[in-house]
């Protein structure tokens, strides 16, 4: 399930995925892990994901292997400029065109997701594209994140990413004032 909603969210957030579970695979115990990645018992998709990533594998060198297939395969994907991604040009053309949200222009908007890797692709992606953009994330440490509140508040960049950033106070559909 958690590789799934990744890759539902993006290859990007699914290469990162299999990144950290090829790097931590055995590292800790699955229970610590999700208690280390939720202390405040508020993110089930984020101890569930510590604790796949965490995981013992019975055969550790066979999965590595897979991994690094299935990340060369990603990375092969992501290289390549002209990516399908069967949202973006809807986002675009009817999120963001027709409100008069145009690369460059001063408008602005937030974009919410529930991965932070999602939002940093996200960010990528608004860059090429001519957008100015940041990302916000509870994954941030509070000054990176107070930064970007208050440029996004002075109008100093156009995209304002959210990701699922309950841990630190702020609850996805609402935005930080920023009017």
């Amino acid at each position: 399930m958690v590789y799934g909603k990744r890759a539902a969210s993006s290859l990007y957030a699914l290469r990162e995925t299999l990144k950290r579970r090829r790097d931590l695979m055995g590292s800790d115990s699955p229970t610590h892990a999700a208690m280390l990645a939720d202390p405040e018992d508020e993110d089930e998709a984020g101890r569930d994901l510590a604790k796949v990533v965490v995981e013992q594998s019975l055969s550790a060198r066979a999965e590595k292997e897979d991994l690094k297939a299935a990340i060369r395969q990603l990375d092969q994907m992501l290289e390549k400029p002209d990516l399908a991604v069967s949202k973006w040009p809807r986002m675009v053309e009817e999120c963001l065109s027709d409100n008069g949200i145009l690369p460059g222009n001063g408008e602005q908007v937030v974009v919410f997701t529930e991965f932070a890797d999602t939002a940093e692709w996200l960010v990528a992606r608004f860059r090429d594209a001519g957008y100015t953009a940041e990302r916000y994330s509870g994954r941030d440490p509070d000054p990176v994140r107070e930064s970007v509140r208050q440029r996004f508040a002075k109008a100093e960049f156009q995209g304002h990413r959210l990701d699922r950033c309950r841990q630190r106070g702020h609850r996805p559909g609402r935005p930080p004032t920023c009017s």
